[in-house]
Order: C-alpha cells, then structure tokens, then sequence
C-alpha cells in the first residue's frame, strides 16, 4: 500500500510537471509567433507612415519659412488673425519644418494629410467673413500638433504597440473636436514610449526619439515628441498626456513648458491609455507650448460650453481671466527636497532662481515641508500594481519589448518571493528606501484596494488642510531629481520621478516654466565634498547629471485642484523674472 502510494505521488508529480512544462513550451512557442508577427506588423506600419511622409515633404518641400516658424504662437495669431499670413501658408511652414526636424530627431510619427486643405478652407471662410471676429475661431488658423495616444479620426492611436496598428480612430477626440471648431489646424502626430510609461521616448515601431538640445540624451517621456517637436520650432502648440509627469518630464527636459491639469477639467474622450480603468491614479492631459502665453491661449480656447455639451463629465468651468490676470501679492511655498532623493545642483539651484524672481515680483516665498513623497509614491505604485500586472501583461503578450520598460516591467512582473529576497539583499547593503520599492504587491484584494483609495483620500485632504493652515496659493519644486539623462539611462534612477508623480496621486495641477541651464558650477557640485552617497541611487542622479552642460533645467509650479489659472499666473510671474537663456 505504502509503495503504491509513493508510486501514485512520483506519478502525479511527474505529470503535473509534465503538463506545466508543456504548457510553458506552449506559451513560449506562441509568444515567439506572436512576437514575430508583431515584427512584420512594425515594418507594414513605418512603410505606411514612411509613404505618408514622403508625399506631405514633396507637397510642402518648396515652403521653408524660418521667419513665420520661429514666432511665437501669441504673435503668429495676431498675424493669422490681421490677414498678414494665411493658414495654408502657416501649416505648409509648419509641415516642412516639423518634418525637416523629425528627420533628425524621430519625433513627427506621421502627418494628417488634411491639414492643407482644413487650412485652405479656413482662408476661404476668412476672405468671405464680412465679421471676423464673429466668423473665425479663437485659433484660426494655428497649427497645433497632436500626441500619437490622442485620437484623430483616420489616423491610428497605437502607444508604441502592433495590436493597435491598423486600426484608425473613426472620430476626432473631443479635444481634437473644439481645436478644429475652434479653427487650429492639427497638422501632426508625435511619438511616444512604448505603453507610454516611461520618462524617455522610444518604441520598437516608430523608434527613439533624441533630445533637442542634445540628441545623445532624452527628450523626455511619454509626451517626448511633442516636446522634442516644439522646442527646435516644428510647432507652435501641442496636446499632451500626463499619468506621473508625462507632459512635465518632457517640458522639463527640453526647455518648454507644459501643464498638467485636473482630471477632466479637459475632456479624456479618445485619449488612449495604457491605464485605461484605472481609478487609483488620475490621467489627465494638459497643454505644451514654448512659453506660458501658449499654454494660456489653448487653454481659453478649450475651457469652452462646446467642452462640457461634448462630454457631460467635463465641469462647466471657463477660463478664469480675474485669476489669472490678478495683480495682488501671493503666498507661495517652496522646497527643493522631497525628503527622500535630493534634486541634482541644478534642478536645486532653479527653485531658489525661481523663488528669488517671484521675491522681485512681490509676492511672499516661504519654505514648506513637501508631501510625504515616499509614502505617496508607494501608493502610487500599489494603484499600477493593483491587478498583478494582468493588464500590462496582456498590452506586451506577443510584442517586441522595449528595453526602456525593463525597470517597470520588473516591478509590475516579478513574483513576490523573489521581491521579498531582493528587499533583504538590499536592506543589508544600507538600501533601505530602495528595498521599501520593492514592498509593492503583486495583485490586490477588492478589500485593499478600497482600503487604498482611502488612504489616498487621506493625504488629499491632508496636503489640502496644510496648504490651507500655511495659507499656500502655491508652490515651487524641482520637477524631477535631474535633468535630463543621457538616452536609456532614465532606468536607472525611477525614483527621480517621484517629484513630479506625487501630484498625480493627489490630482493637483502642475505646470513646468524653464528657468536656467545646467552649468559648471552645477558639475562640480556632483562631486565629494558636495555631493554625498549614500546608495546606488544617489550614485545614479550624480552619474546622469554628469555632462549636461547647458541642458535646460525647469521648475515644477502646483496649485490647488481646478485652479489651474493660478498655477498659470505664477509660471507667468517665473518666466518673466528670470533670466532665461532659452527664449
């Protein structure tokens, strides 16, 4: 009996295992086909955007203008308003430019062939409009580029990603809608990460998007195109997306600037995301421009009834012009610690730079303690963490990986055991908050899940209640731990992004204003006895932030939720304070 029963366990072992590793091998030959299908359809995708280029160039290829690209999108719709020039004049510039850039720096992903005869036909209402003030939109005629996750009717939203591929948007976004109603021309979509989830720019379709001051480092991500796009003057305007610092990051590291607002105070209809569902974490979109004017004219010509009739969920909010135009003195809180992973010299340096040019403006600089940014950003990666990874495995089942994701794809995918021996490595290597990273659960019950959402509700309210008893209208910080890093490296420190991500989890608007450039002082203050580390990664913002000569380095701008006129006011007050090198 007792040798039977032995028999019967050595063969129920043998079999399960048999039918384990059949399954593996099964899966494994299927992703090898799938992944090699994916291939194939990467190469039909970039034959049918290579195409689509090659006929707008050879349209637009006689209509260089660098005089009407450079101007700023305040000034070139005075001149498209005046009848100086005319949009399809304005968006053949902008298309030759754009694409003249993108050859150099891959961020134009394709044209909206369109764009010319949408152009033509706002000069045909113009010539005929005996009231243009009534009769033309409040961007006539400007040409506004387009993140590649946004919908455009005809065009496909792919996120770096083959099973989106040839599936075009059958409507414009609501956000598109009113751009088009309102008379902007979008002209261009512009490339993204791959699941638009890191702070760099590339994915196995479209490729890696270079930085634009210095194309051997990163342009910044998700929202890398339109940034790389506006800053060498492609565009004049840009629509981005935001989950952690998707508009900042790129703002930040190419010198532009960039607003991530409230949830829904712009409509998300036809806004793709990797994190579609996800309630934990507020994704929201914003604006880009080259200076806070930009940012001011989308958001007044979007903050419209057309907004909230298009999409219900949408408050029926215009833009407060007694906010922002507002004179009086502020009370504004700064820090450039978060208490966890000190900013690069530079990033440092360009609060106090910001704070001293708001002193001069006259409002009132006071130091603040900064949210509990670890324990935000904890919760933070508990919300991205909370279905296991099972949405993030389905997006890449079958795709060719870019290597960018590595980092978030072992904390999504590791199994906890070997979490749990890696967090011990790293305690016993005086890596504490390293280790603490890797606390993050694989999957979680509805129970905790509810229980996480209270907890974020918790440090709402107690971020709003300190704000409130300091009487904070807003504050300054770095935007990130550093500038930006040479391509491929933003892996290597993701804790960098915590300065911009804790104000995703709490659903402030946030806005990023260029202030000054990384210089020599800033090298030297890298080094010992400066710089001090402590752990891998302190010894990651010393080892990226090395060699960033003259980088663009912005400061981080947040105020309280749905006030974005706020936020925009003292990025105002910022940008016309300090002595920015970049404009």
């Amino acid at each position: 009996v007792i040798a039977m029963s032995t028999r019967s366990r050595l063969f129920t072992f043998v079999a399960c295992s048999t039918i384990a590793v059949g399954i593996y091998a099964l899966e494994t030959i299927l992703a090898y086909l799938k992944t090699k299908q994916a291939r194939r359809v990467y190469a039909e995708k970039r034959k049918q955007v290579d195409r689509s280029r090659r006929e707008v160039y050879q349209s637009v290829q006689h209509y260089s203008d660098d005089e009407l690209t450079r101007k700023e999108a305040e000034e070139l719709l005075e001149a498209l308003k005046r009848g100086e020039v005319t949009a399809l004049k304005t968006i053949r510039a902008f298309l030759f430019k754009a694409l003249t850039v993108s050859s150099e720096l891959h961020c134009v992903v394709e044209p909206i062939k369109e764009a010319e005869n949408a152009a033509a036909e706002l000069d045909k209402l113009f010539r005929d409009s005996d009231n243009k003030s009534c009769e033309i939109g409040m961007l006539h005629g400007m040409p506004v580029s387009i993140k590649e996750s946004i919908d455009v009717k005809g065009y496909d939203s792919t996120m770096g990603l083959g099973k989106f591929c040839f599936q075009p948007a059958e409507q414009d976004s609501v956000v598109v809608k009113i751009l088009r109603n309102q008379g902007a021309v979008p002209f261009v979509k512009t490339n993204v990460p791959q699941c638009l989830f890191t702070m760099e720019c590339s994915n196995p379709i479209f490729g890696q998007t270079l930085g634009p001051i210095h194309k051997e480092r990163s342009c910044g991500g998700s929202t890398g195109g339109e940034a790389a796009l506006l800053a060498r003057y492609g565009s004049p305007l840009g629509i981005g997306t935001d989950v952690a610092g998707s508009i900042r990051f790129p703002a930040h590291f190419s010198g532009i600037c960039g607003l991530k607002l409230t949830q829904n105070r712009w409509s998300l209809r036809g806004f793709q995301s990797a994190m579609s569902g996800q309630v934990g974490v507020a994704r929201t979109n914003g604006p880009m421009a080259r200076n806070v004017d930009g940012l001011v004219l989308l958001m007044k010509a979007l903050c419209v009834p057309e907004m909230w009739l298009l999409d219900p969920l949408v408050p029926p909010l215009p833009f407060d012009e007694k906010t922002y135009y507002c004179t009086e003195p502020l009370r504004i809180g700064y820090y450039d610690y978060d208490g966890v992973l000190r900013a690069s010299p530079a990033c440092s340096r360009a609060v106090h730079e910001a704070k001293d040019a708001l002193v001069v403006a006259g409002h009132e600089l006071i130091p603040i303690d900064p949210p509990p940014a670890f324990n935000l950003s904890l919760l933070y990666m508990q919300n991205l963490c909370a279905d296991g990874g099972t949405n993030f495995s389905y997006l890449l089942f079958g795709e060719v990986v870019d290597p960018t994701l590595n980092s978030i794809r072992s904390l999504l995918l590791v199994p906890p055991e070997i979490k749990y021996f890696y967090r011990l490595f790293k305690k016993g290597y005086n890596s504490a908050r390293i280790a603490a990273t890797f606390s993050v659960p694989n999957g979680l019950s509805t129970y905790s899940f509810m229980q996480m959402q209270k907890t974020r509700s918790y440090f709402i309210n107690t971020v709003l209640d300190a704000w409130k008893e300091a009487r904070i209208d807003a504050v300054i910080c770095p935007v990130s731990a550093i500038p930006a890093p040479p391509l491929g490296a933003s892996s290597k420190i993701p804790a960098a992004a915590m300065y911009s991500m804790i104000y995703s989890i709490l659903n402030f608007p946030a806005g990023v204003v260029p202030v000054t450039r990384f210089n020599e002082k800033d090298e030297e203050n890298l080094e010992s006895p400066y710089w001090t580390i402590d752990d891998a990664w302190d010894e990651a913002v010393r080892e990226v932030s090395l060699g960033a000569g003259g980088i663009p380095v912005g400061v981080q701008v947040v105020s309280r939720p749905w006030q974005e006129e706020m936020c925009l006011r003292v990025m105002k007050d910022v940008e016309n304070g300090v002595d920015n090198l970049l404009h």
